[in-house]
């Protein structure tokens, strides 16, 4: 684990892609979130 919060080395194995995993699934929802509550009122 040489670099913390660097998503420039990919060579630590699979943390890199659990981090960029989690943002695009908390973009995914956000984005949902907003289209539903549009789409309600």
């Amino acid at each position: 684990m040489g670099c913390m919060g660097s998503l420039a080395c990919t060579g630590d194995g699979p943390l890199p892609f659990i981090v960029v995993g989690v943002a695009v699934v908390a973009a995914a929802v956000l984005i949902a979130a907003f289209v539903l509550m549009r789409r309600n009122r």
